[in-house]
């Protein structure tokens, strides 16, 4: 087996570089304003604003890609996601790329990974003799940032920049990321293929005849993600298919209440365009601003595990849904757990009942009773 190191060097465009100035990041390491840091300060980096904005256009995005009544109204999305959900747009031109010379080490071991970033960071013209006192990004999957990390661990006691390494910065890269949330995603929620529990992932799959994940640790990046943005589109199209939306029953018009409560949405839709009365862009925009707030939200999760039966502005957005069969079994589950296995039932005698080691039988045989009647 061939073993090695690749690496390419990309130029960074539009960036301030003294964002990479070494000394300035040892100044603010000094200052240790992270200690200050508080949860209120990082939620008000946020722009829910926008935040919202981008949640509301996908979820007007799958209702346009899935509905053929709608396919006029893709390009307007987009237009939409380009506009109004743009931010901090990067100029359209390519990255320049320097692929460098190979490397026959191995990254597994450490003396041979530290060899190899010397090697990369020498043609890119650091030297030990000639460097620049700024930081240089270095990314990589999982095991290349771990062993970036341990490698600058054991060097910290080096007291120059380019020695210890103290001008690399490692980057684990954002596929690896993602593939790693990924299996979390599937490890989380997959439960099993025979599972009755329709907010599974193994329920969804066995529907429509996916098989299970091999290795739910360490799914397959393109097969999990298509199946798992497949059920996601899927369950949202249901949310659109069946809610009782808010804004629509301020605007009393019975065309978006139908639209909003139909047993089959493609159906529904190529009806209205049988009528000629396809909503606009602008109602179903109001419409989807609603949609994130009733079924992604903490305070919707708040709202589903509290009394769903109280009247409040969000049980009047989602409609009851029937009891599911993985509720019923789960409850007839819990009670045989709290039944504890006993004898046949023995006749006790009232001078028999006194007595508290058959007392206790007794009451407790009373007590299976009710339950196994309830």
């Amino acid at each position: 087996m061939n073993i090695g190191i690749a690496a390419t060097y990309c130029e960074l465009e539009g960036i301030d570089i003294d964002a990479r100035d070494l000394q300035d990041r040892r100044k603010r390491i000094v200052e240790n304003k992270r200690t200050e840091l508080t949860v209120e300060q990082l939620l008000g980096m946020i722009d829910q604003h926008h935040l919202d904005t981008v949640y509301s256009f996908h979820w007007l995005r799958i209702l346009v890609n899935s509905i053929p009544e709608l396919s006029h109204l893709k390009s307007h999305v987009l237009m939409l996601f380009k506009s109004k959900a743009a931010k901090l747009q990067l100029s359209v031109q390519p990255t320049t790329l320097h692929p460098l010379a190979s490397s026959g080490k191995n990254e597994t071991v450490t003396t041979e990974l530290k060899d190899a970033l010397f090697d990369f960071l020498a043609q890119m013209g650091h030297t030990n003799a000639d460097h620049d006192d700024r930081i240089v990004f270095a990314g990589g999957d999982g095991l290349t940032f771990q062993k970036m990390l341990e490698l600058q661990r054991y060097l910290q006691f080096h007291h120059d920049p380019f020695q210890s390494l103290e001008i690399l910065e490692p980057v684990l890269s954002l596929w690896h990321t993602e593939w790693t949330d990924l299996s979390r995603v599937f490890k989380t929620h997959w439960g099993n293929l025979m599972s009755m529990d329709p907010s599974t992932l193994g329920h969804s799959a066995s529907k429509i005849n996916r098989p299970s994940p091999t290795n739910l640790k360490k799914v397959d990046y393109y097969t999990a993600a298509e199946l798992m943005y497949l059920i996601l589109e899927t369950r949202m199209l249901d949310c659109w298919r069946s809610v009782n939306c808010f804004y629509c029953k301020l605007l009393l018009t019975s065309l978006f209440r139908n639209h909003f409560k139909c047993s089959d949405i493609f159906d529904h839709f190529k009806t209205l365009a049988d009528k000629k009365v396809l909503p606009e862009i602008e109602d179903l925009i109001t419409s989807a601003r609603q949609l994130p707030r009733t079924f992604l939200s903490t305070r919707a999760i708040s709202f589903a595990l509290d009394n769903i039966l109280i009247s409040s502005e969000w049980s009047e957005l989602v409609p009851l849904g029937s009891q599911s069969q993985s509720s019923k079994v789960v409850k007839k589950a819990q009670i045989q757990d709290v039944i504890p296995k006993f004898p046949p039932k023995v006749r006790l005698s009232q001078r028999q009942r006194n007595r508290p080691d058959l007392r206790s039988l007794h009451d407790t045989q009373m007590a299976t009773e009710c339950l196994q009647t309830q």
